[in-house]
């Protein structure tokens, strides 16, 4: 009877951690999961701009800066309470409950140690930027890492078994519980602190949900687990994670220390803004992908098609938005923000041509995370932060704006070496990514930004900002599918994003066709 009970709860265990049977309908999965992702985001944004249309108009710059300040710092710390092991548990081609529990209790102590650490660093931070009030926000948002570190493994595992509509509903309902309830804290108080209580409110929230929705009880922890090769897999995430956040918030960091609150609330606003696209689209596009990569990793012919159509997908989507932002700054700044951010907006504008070109940023990340060359990716990081920071503190001397030009100088200037090294030692090309995907929408946006422009500086338009910055925007989308159409190769992509999604089951050999 012993027995039959084991088998069954073995079972049971299992079925969080096998993922052979995703692969025979990877495409179906892949479909059907960028869709749930991408509906959650388009909720997630529509969440995003009213509740930062109603904070800004609620609250002051400054307040935005004290709360830009803290987690500017304890977001770079709070990296090490996942380790990377989350990628490790979606990465991994087999995994075992043993091994993602004792993954589970790592994150666990990482998240308590660093809630230590940082709160016993909030007065040295608040000395730091001569601000005592970051004490008490550096402790209180210290704080919620425990629910942080609950949730890194079951997270992992709705991602590995690709279960994006469940992880969409909750990423959704979540946000909205931490805007309700933040919202209204800032109409009562007016205080910064309604910044601090949206993403505690919704760490706690989060948690919970996962735990339920996954179903999975972690066991205790066990030596001999074989997880050794999963932690330096980590390791070298977080190391290169690390990087990329520090090079990131080097500019908050350098343009709070040197300017004040203020400066950094406009700085940090624009920076909001003008990545909004990226962050609401590139994001779910990668939370699909990579776990789609991963499960290709062993089929480089598969690989390279897979990539190559999900990447085109991901610039099509993401570059108009990005374009268009930057084309109607001033409008998009007066309606999302409102009057009082006017500075905001030639900030914004320096920044658009770094962000245009992030647009394809995540490609070196979608080649080598899934082939597990997380090394080389931490070397290139190494090599490359530097040339971030030491343009950031350029560019310091002339406030926000020199910061924000700095930036998108220093992304010019890296982005081809990236490409080139991340793609040397895989069955992928530079000219895959520059002529298949990347330069088609390029053009459409480059030749509606301009018309967009062009009727700008030669027609007076005299409505409210909203409908102008609406009338923009459909001369824009007008303009960008009609190029797109015109072009063969972009016609046929095109079909293919919108076909796909009455599509639910189809061989994945015809991704590449």
């Amino acid at each position: 009877m012993t027995s039959v009970s084991s088998e069954v709860n073995a079972d049971k265990n299992d079925r969080h951690f096998r993922t052979d049977h995703l692969i025979f309908d990877l495409k179906g999965r892949s479909v059907r999961g960028g869709m749930s992702t991408l509906s959650a985001q388009i909720c997630k944004f529509a969440l995003s701009m009213g509740s930062t249309m109603i904070l800004a108009r609620l609250l002051r710059p400054a307040d935005f800066g004290l709360v830009a300040m803290v987690t500017a710092v304890m977001g770079l710390v709070a990296m090490f309470k996942d380790a990377g092991l989350s990628d490790a548990t979606v990465q991994s081609e087999h995994i075992t409950h043993e091994q993602v529990s004792t993954l589970f209790w790592i994150n666990i102590g990482l998240s308590i140690l660093i809630m230590i650490v940082m709160a016993a660093l909030a007065p040295a931070i608040s000395q730091f930027y001569r601000e005592s009030r970051l004490t008490l926000i550096t402790m209180v948002i210290a704080g919620t890492f425990i629910f942080s570190g609950l949730t890194v493994q079951h997270q992992a595992l709705l991602r590995r078994q690709m279960r994006f509509k469940e992880l969409a509903i909750i990423d959704v309902v979540t946000m909205f519980i931490g805007i309700i309830i933040g919202t209204s804290m800032a109409a009562l108080t007016k205080s910064y602190w309604s910044l601090v209580v949206i993403p505690a409110t919704s760490a706690f929230a989060i948690a919970l949900s996962v735990w339920i929705v996954s179903g999975w009880i972690p066991g205790t922890p066990k030596r001999a687990t074989g997880i050794i090769p999963m932690l330096k897999f980590g390791g070298n995430l977080t190391a290169f994670n690390g990087l990329c956040y520090l090079v990131a918030n080097a500019d908050n960091v350098l343009i709070g220390w040197a300017w004040g609150a203020g400066p950094l609330g406009l700085y940090s606003k624009a920076y909001q803004l003008g990545t909004l696209p990226l962050r609401q689209l590139q994001q779910p596009i990668t939370a699909v992908a990579i776990p789609a990569l991963c499960r290709l990793q062993s089929d480089s012919e598969r690989f390279r098609k897979y990539y190559g159509k999900a990447m085109e997908a991901s610039v099509l989507l993401t570059m108009p938005l990005v374009t268009l932002f930057a084309v109607t700054a001033d409008l998009l700044v007066e309606v999302v923000l409102g009057p009082r951010w006017a500075g905001t907006a030639l900030i914004f504008i320096a920044l658009s041509p770094g962000a245009f070109l992030d647009t394809f940023n995540h490609a070196t990340s979608w080649a080598l995370l899934p082939n597990g060359q997380v090394n080389r990716h931490l070397r290139w990081q190494i090599f490359a932060s530097p040339i971030m920071v030491a343009a950031f503190a350029i560019g310091l001397s002339w406030g926000p704006i020199g910061v924000a030009s700095a930036y998108s100088v220093a992304r010019w200037v890296k982005r081809i070496p990236a490409l080139w090294f991340a793609y040397r030692k895989l069955p992928m090309r530079l000219a895959d990514v520059l002529w298949g995907a990347i330069w088609r929408p390029s053009l459409a946006c480059l030749v509606s930004g301009s018309i967009v422009l062009l009727v700008r500086w030669t027609i007076e338009i005299e409505m409210y900002p909203f409908f102008t910055l609406f009338f923009y925007g459909a001369i824009f989308a007008i303009t960008y599918l009609s190029v797109l159409i015109c072009m063969p190769h972009s016609r046929k992509t095109i079909k293919d994003l919108f076909s796909v999604v009455f599509r639910e089951h189809a061989e994945i050999e015809s991704i590449g066709r």
